[in-house]
């Protein structure tokens, strides 16, 4: 039995935080984050190479940033405080 290949998704998953998925496929990838297949296609792309440090079938996100993006957080990440910024 061969092993699927896994492939990376990158995308905005709510307009303030950016997302990242590796899944087997396409349509799990779009299952794991609950979006329909428009949103899944308008907002989010494959990325060329998956990385391994991260768990497969989980949701990643960080905050948009500007400067520098932050590490990826398992599940969603805390917003920072807009009074702060």
């Amino acid at each position: 039995m061969s092993a699927r290949k896994l492939k990376m998704w990158t995308g905005n998953y709510d307009g303030s935080r950016e997302g990242l998925v590796i899944a087997s496929s396409k349509e799990r990838a779009r299952k794991i984050l609950g979006a329909s297949r428009s949103e899944f296609d308008n907002y989010w792309s494959e990325t060329p190479e998956v990385d391994p440090s991260l768990e497969t079938e989980v949701l990643y996100t960080r905050p948009f940033t500007y400067l520098t993006a932050p590490p990826w957080h398992r599940g969603r990440c805390p917003l920072p405080d807009k009074e702060k910024c």
